[in-house]
């Protein structure tokens, strides 16, 4: 995927987490930024997605406020588990990429927790309905931010859990 479009897609992402999010209330916890992170875990190359998922967590630090770090660790962490499913399993499909989504959220806010538990910050809290209510609306979100990342595959020509060696 060309640098130019990972970087309008990530400015795309935060003109809507920001501002477009705020106006549309039944949108409000979609998470687009880690979105980001479990739609190109499907089509990039690991040190690739690795560098993506620092930089998509760090801005998304930046601007939710907290413990800077605390983000960016864990769609790192997040980034790693998609790289190994993908390396172990084929992953297509609308409900799959749904299911990622929704498991993605809840690992994701428990890695944000634990971190910012570490070092005594405090977080705001979330009703067990509302977490829910946020996986589901990343889950449903997931399939039509795809469709940015699905045109161009990186690594269609080089698959990593098929690669083979000539001697």
């Amino acid at each position: 995927m060309s640098k130019i479009r990972l970087i309008l897609v990530l400015a795309i992402a935060i003109c809507l987490q920001t501002v477009l999010l705020h106006y549309l209330p039944f949108l409000f916890p979609v998470d687009l930024f880690l979105v980001l992170i479990i739609c190109a875990g499907l089509v990039m190359r690991p040190v690739s997605l690795l560098f993506w998922a620092l930089a998509v967590g760090l801005v998304h630090d930046t601007i939710t406020g907290g413990l800077f770090g605390s983000g960016a660790f864990a769609r790192i962490i997040l980034a790693y588990l998609l790289i190994w499913l993908r390396s172990r399993f084929i992953i297509k499909g609308t409900l799959v990429l749904f299911t990622i989504a929704f498991v993605g959220t809840f690992l994701d806010i428990a890695l944000i927790f634990m971190v910012r538990g570490l070092f005594d910050v405090s977080m705001e809290t979330f009703s067990a309905g509302l977490l829910v209510y946020r996986a589901f609306c990343n889950g449903l979100v997931a399939p039509l931010v795809m469709k940015s990342f699905g045109t161009i595959h990186e690594d269609d020509e080089d698959s990593f859990s098929s690669r083979t060696v000539a001697v």
